[in-house]
């Protein structure tokens, strides 16, 4: 099987996505626009495990970003983040026995929720570094996904033994920002900044610090889950990314399901029975490389909506119009407007 382009990729469970358009929403911002900028509808998020590729969470947090006016923005998204949120991982971080186990459960497993990040945890004399890495150049979304990840895990981590972490700390790799007081409102540990990595540092006392809600069964229970999905992610997110790169290609030239299937080596009944399996459709498959293509199309060239419309493989402008009315409400002069 082709391997999938890093813009595919796999990043993001959907259900921060949701949270982040709750907490736009929270500012009384239009979350709708921003996520049609990303090449998203509602649809797509609401009661689905699909992950969200790399490059539309890229446009999805740059559009927060400029939506809010609020550079600190994952600051405050990491803190709105329940510990539900992260589902079994969040389960077998909290009924770990102590702040040391949590990390390293959260390590294995964290490309369950967020595969664009990767945590290293290190032991040094003293305690412990806990070091964000991102999976792939997410330009200026970068500082938001990190900050919002060192949050959520300095929230948790805190939350499980509910002590001072003034003898912990956090180093960002990047200068003082203007707006640095914000910190103070999300962070408890001290900070550094102009450092060589995103980390948090965890002394002995509490990184060997018991979980107020160690639960040994219940950790058995998640962990056993955790380790169930993480058996079983790879093989599924393969076979779904590469048909959504397949997709991503094309300019008008689309296959049609039996081309796909053989495409992947499979007969047409595997192809219906594995895309079944992940509650998905061929149809929204193509619909969702559609409506991505067209709000290129529109966002960065001035071509008109009739060749649009068969650039993407439409017998006229007016069965695009009414596919874009479908996907997001919205007509492609409005969507254009938005866009400038």
């Amino acid at each position: 099987m082709p391997r999938m382009s890093p813009s595919s990729a796999p990043a993001l469970h959907p259900a921060y996505a949701r949270l982040l358009l709750l907490q736009l929403r929270r500012h009384g911002l239009k979350a709708e626009s921003v996520l049609a900028q990303a090449g998203l509808v509602m649809s797509e998020l609401e009661g689905d495990e699909r992950l969200l590729d790399r490059e539309r969470l890229r446009r999805l947090v740059l559009g927060a970003l400029r939506a809010s006016g609020r550079p600190w923005l994952g600051l405050e998204f990491g803190a709105a983040v329940p510990v539900l949120s992260h589902g079994p991982l969040g389960l077998a971080a909290s009924a770990s026995g102590t702040l040391g186990e949590a990390l390293a459960l959260i390590a294995r497993f964290l490309a369950l929720r967020a595969p664009l990040l990767r945590l290293e945890v290190s032991q040094a004399a003293g305690g412990l570094w806990a070091r964000f890495e991102t999976e792939a150049d997410l330009g200026e979304a970068r500082t938001f996904v990190l900050e919002a990840a060192l949050v959520m895990l300095e929230r948790l981590l805190q939350g499980l033994c509910a002590r001072d972490f003034a003898a912990a700390g956090i180093e960002l790799p990047w200068p003082r920002p203007t707006w640095a007081r914000h910190y103070a409102a999300f962070l408890a540990s001290p900070l550094r900044f102009d450092a060589r990595a995103a980390r948090l540092w965890l002394p002995e006392t509490l990184a060997q610090a018991p979980c107020l809600s160690a639960d040994p069964a219940a950790l058995a229970f998640a962990r056993a889950e955790c380790e169930r999905r993480l058996a079983a992610a790879s093989p599924r997110l393969d076979f779904v990314a590469a048909i959504r790169r397949r997709l991503q290609a094309c300019e008008g030239d689309y296959p049609d399901a039996p081309q796909m299937a053989a495409e992947l080596g499979l007969s047409l009944r595997s192809f219906f029975r594995r895309l079944a399996d992940e509650e998905l459709r061929w149809r929204s498959l193509l619909d969702e490389a559609r409506y991505a293509r067209a709000l290129q199309l529109l966002r960065e060239t001035d071509l008109p909506v009739e060749r649009i419309a068969e650039r993407l493989g439409y017998a006229d402008a007016s069965n695009f119009s009414r596919c874009l009315r479908r996907w997001c409400g919205r007509s492609a002069r409005e969507l254009r407007a938005e866009h400038r």
